[in-house]
């Protein structure tokens, strides 16, 4: 069957963690479009429940604080006990840094990586658990073209996407014999409140697409059940650089610390 099949999404539970902005609410709209259960789970509950009312239905909200991990338990527990099921979790929340490396002070690292990094893992295994005794669901953690080819002026944010797309595969052989799928998504720029913050904007090689551009991306990497979600083409090509000519993207990640000079000042966003 073709990856547009009909009701392959229908009446499956979705929990999109930071579903209230940006990607997440791409996503939450594209699922609802397809009839998913739409759990809208974000730290801006306002947001996320006028989200829940816009796509009606069975979508609902729920507050979550990503870093905290009893909150996260709560959502996925909550979730399943009135579910009874848990299909999809998407894990979008996150929080994007630039500026030179010893900018970054110590809780700086901590907030980037308590948020990208280790709510991720807190809310993968979350929903691993209920999800092994289902014996079926999908896990997607949304990761970073930055986390396949590094660039410079963003060392926490790298860090922890790379941390993420660890996670993500590293469990991947594990889960799959209990019939559990996990993913991670690597997108390029996303036009989004998040990246729109930053001082340093994509250059005309890595052009933003649309949060419901990478909603689709997405969504057809869950169907195709792809370990590693890349897009667009630009970053698949970088994906590629780096595996098979690592000193090419080297030199280039050099180029552009010398072009920016003392450009790079801190600024931090959250998805």
């Amino acid at each position: 069957m073709g990856e547009h099949r009909s009701g392959f999404f229908e009446n499956k539970v979705a929990i999109v963690i930071g579903g209230a902005s940006g990607i997440g609410a791409a996503v939450c709209r594209l699922l609802a479009k397809e009839r998913a259960i739409v759990v809208v789970a974000d730290l801006d509950f306002p947001r996320a429940r006028d989200l829940a009312r816009e796509l009606g239905g069975t979508a609902e909200a729920f507050e979550v604080d990503i870093a905290d991990s009893g909150s996260v338990q709560s959502l996925i527990e909550k979730c399943a006990a009135s579910r009874g099921a848990i299909h999809l979790l998407i894990n979008s929340a996150g929080v994007l840094v630039q500026g030179k490396a010893q900018t970054f002070t110590d809780a700086g690292w901590s907030r980037v990586l308590d948020i990208n990094l280790r709510g991720a893992a807190t809310a993968t295994m979350a929903a691993y658990r209920v999800m092994l005794a289902q014996g079926f669901g999908h896990i997607v953690n949304i990761a970073s073209l930055g986390a396949l080819n590094p660039p410079p002026f963003s060392l926490p944010y790298v860090t922890s996407k790379y941390g993420v797309v660890g996670l993500s595969i590293a469990l991947r052989a594990e889960a799959r014999p209990h019939g559990v799928k996990v993913s991670v998504a690597c997108p390029g720029n996303v036009d989004t409140p998040m990246l729109s913050a930053v001082p340093k904007q994509p250059s005309r090689l890595t052009p933003k697409i649309s949060p419901s551009h990478a909603a689709r991306e997405i969504l057809r990497g869950i169907r195709r059940n792809r370990p590693v979600i890349a897009f667009p083409l630009y970053a698949r090509l970088f994906w590629l650089l780096e595996r098979l000519a690592p000193w090419l993207s080297s030199l280039l990640r050099s180029l552009i610390v010398r072009k920016s000079g003392n450009d790079a000042s801190p600024a931090e966003r959250s998805l």
